[in-house]
């Protein structure tokens, strides 16, 4: 009875642990996104900065806060090792673009929608 209840404890020990580690990576999980999302919401807001600099600034911070050659790798697949290192460097090289294009039309999307909405108080407002 001893082994048994000795072994429920330190089974419970053992979960805890486990437990404790996953809050700890969780943690730092939650302080990664959060500093990279105040980097970005921070970059939107500085007005000073003209969009190429802003789009420079914020591939910088995707490319500091994300591993792009191995996503890229792992979009590929199996074809990635009979791959020429040509067409690896070629591939790295369009993916990137892909992503900072993929940033560029979502922002360009949002000032259209922000640009409609403001168009539409304006049209409300000479009606009123």
């Amino acid at each position: 009875m001893k082994k048994f209840i000795g072994a429920i404890f330190g089974l419970l020990i053992v979960i805890n642990a486990a437990h404790a580690k996953n809050n700890e990576l969780g943690k730092h999980a939650e302080n990664f996104i959060n500093s990279l999302s105040s980097q970005v919401a921070e970059l939107n807001q500085n007005r000073s900065l003209d969009n190429t600099t802003r789009q420079q600034k914020f591939m910088k911070l995707v490319e500091r806060g994300f591993d792009l050659p191995w996503i890229a790798k792992f979009v590929v697949g199996r074809p990635w090792k009979t791959a020429s290192p040509n067409q690896q460097k070629e591939y790295l090289r369009l993916f990137k673009n892909l992503v900072e294009l993929h940033s560029l039309a979502k922002k360009e999307k949002d000032n259209f929608i922000v640009e409609d909405c403001e168009k539409k108080i304006k049209d409300l407002e000479k009606n009123v």
